[in-house]
């Protein structure tokens, strides 16, 4: 249409590009899956378990091993509802590879926003 005062052009250059969240291949995940296979990490119940996005696929977090935690199932279904002393006690628990990806992937304050916990990185 001519007279169309929003022409597709002008509304596809008005978005901003959408983040395209890492995604492993079946042959990766399954590297990741080995490597990170192991006790939860809040209960201590033996493999095999849930592995958990710290950052959720739904909120772009890429399938990468910081981003990935065992959890066995209660415990991966507090932690996806945000039960604070879960979320601490994962938080806890993290590697130094772990902490340091979460940081730089969604910033200082990701516990805050993401878990709901104040958390700081003992020294």
């Amino acid at each position: 249409m001519s007279g169309d005062p929003y022409p597709k052009n002008v509304q596809l250059a008005r978005a901003e590009r959408r983040y395209v969240r890492t995604v492993a291949s079946p042959k990766r995940w399954a590297a990741i899956a080995n490597a990170k296979q192991g006790p939860c990490r809040v209960t201590g119940a033996a493999p095999p378990n849930d592995l958990a996005h710290l950052i959720g696929r739904a909120q772009g977090g890429p399938d990468v091993e910081w981003n990935i935690v065992p959890l066995c199932r209660d415990a991966h279904t507090r932690f996806d509802a945000r039960d604070p002393l879960t979320c601490l006690t994962v938080c806890q628990t993290l590697t130094d590879d772990e902490y340091a990806g979460l940081v730089e992937f969604a910033g200082e304050g990701v516990f805050e926003r993401r878990f709901g916990i104040r958390y700081e990185r003992p020294s």
